[in-house]
């Protein structure tokens, strides 16, 4: 039950000098790894990063904006999952890189997991989550890489996220685990 990258992935990185797509080098289950820069971007105005960051997936990624010293990273926490058996599907995880020498990234999980265990009889077709305040659960947000734990919702927002289970899966007396990124 541990995050592993897939074949692949991509990652956006903030150096200094410019923002750059890197694409994962590993194979699919792997838990470290490297990364080859496939494609270059650069900064609008000067941008004063007290690390080096990356965001994982490059899909997600909205942007970033600049005040003097504060940059927020925008991404955009899907409302509608896609389910993968005892997991979550590729790509629906969000992640924040910290790195001092732009070489080696600790990642953190920027997402909560919520892990349902249900047995029956039943097909679950989707399973739809809702807060008990109304709580926004979905949508653009930022966050300031001094604090990725605490997200600021910005627009297309979202009171529930769905798992979406495809053409179903038949429950039976061995509990199936359904695993909801938020």
């Amino acid at each position: 039950k541990k995050t592993v990258w897939t074949a692949e992935d991509q990652i956006w990185a903030f150096y200094p000098d410019e923002p750059s797509v890197w694409t994962f080098t590993g194979n699919t289950g792997d838990r470290t790894g490297t990364f080859r820069k496939t494609a270059y971007g650069s900064y609008p105005a000067d941008y004063d990063f007290d690390n080096i960051y990356a965001v994982y997936p490059r899909s997600l990624f909205l942007g970033w904006s600049s005040n003097p010293g504060v940059t927020p990273f925008f991404m955009n926490a899907p409302s509608l999952l896609n389910y993968v058996p005892g997991g979550y599907a590729v790509g629906e995880n969000l992640m924040l890189g910290v790195s001092d020498d732009g070489t080696d990234f600790r990642f953190t999980n920027l997402s909560s997991y919520l892990k349902l265990s249900i047995s029956g009889s039943r097909v679950v077709t989707s399973i739809t989550v809702t807060g008990n305040s109304e709580e926004n659960l979905a949508g653009a947000f930022y966050f300031f890489a001094a604090k990725p734990d605490e997200i600021i919702w910005s627009s297309n927002l979202s009171k529930s996220v769905t798992l979406d289970c495809g053409d179903g899966v038949l429950l039976s007396s061995t509990p199936s685990e359904f695993i909801i990124t938020m």
